[in-house]
């Protein structure tokens, strides 16, 4: 797990520096790959249902656990939606001059 995790924060750092267009086609990569991972993805929720039920995991924990293919197709429309989002990498979220004439901005990065 800590390697995967190394290699999410590696991936992560590299991703930051894309420019826009190539952040969204990343997105939608995703997408495809999640949604050809469809079927997998249900099968392994199924046998995880089963050892939570057998462990007695809690209702509500099993409801969140739960993944349906409504559930699914939501997480795969959600990715489209981020997406859709402006990029907020560059953004300027303040921009002050302090008396001393200093000029300061606060801008979203990666």
């Amino acid at each position: 797990m800590r390697a995967v995790a190394q290699a999410a924060a590696d991936a992560a750092r590299g991703l930051g520096a894309l420019s826009t267009s190539a952040k969204n086609a990343v997105l939608m990569e995703v997408a495809r790959r999640v949604e050809a991972a469809r079927d997998e993805v249900l099968a392994a929720n199924v046998a995880d249902m089963e050892a939570a039920r057998a462990s007695g995991l809690a209702s509500a924990k099993l409801r969140r656990l739960e993944v349906t293919s409504g559930s699914f197709a939501q997480a795969i429309a959600g990715i489209g939606e981020i997406a859709k989002l402006a990029d907020p990498v560059g953004q300027v979220t303040s921009d002050v001059t302090r008396p001393n004439g200093l000029r300061v901005r606060r801008v979203r990065t990666p």
